[in-house]
């Protein structure tokens, strides 16, 4: 049996991927990335967990995206976006994770 030390937070996905913070803010990733949900550049199932960035310090997984904040404050996002889910006004995804901008001064 895996023990979990070291684990600071979990996401999974509605289908099949989930990621999950270190205590050190190392973010991995495993499971289905047919849309880039992962965040590795790549497209293909990770059976076992693959390292994907540091400096995370949250972590968001939706059905086929998956959104992280980093400990500076900086939201990036990654995967399909067939329905605007990045925010950017486009429904272009992306296989690596792309900044997310928006005018929090105005909210």
């Amino acid at each position: 049996m895996l023990v979990a030390e070291g684990v600071k937070a979990v996401s999974a996905g509605r289908y099949a991927h989930t990621m999950f913070i270190t205590e050190d803010g190392e973010l991995w990733a495993m499971g289905s990335n047919s849309t880039g949900e992962l965040g590795i550049e790549t497209y293909g199932e990770q059976a076992w967990p693959v390292f994907v960035m540091d400096g995370v310090s949250a972590v968001s997984c939706g059905a086929y995206h998956s959104v992280v904040m980093t400990v500076d404050g900086m939201l990036y996002v990654t995967g399909q976006n067939d329905y605007g889910q990045f925010g950017n006004g486009t429904e272009e995804g992306s296989s690596e994770f792309i900044p997310m901008y928006w005018p929090l001064n105005d909210w």
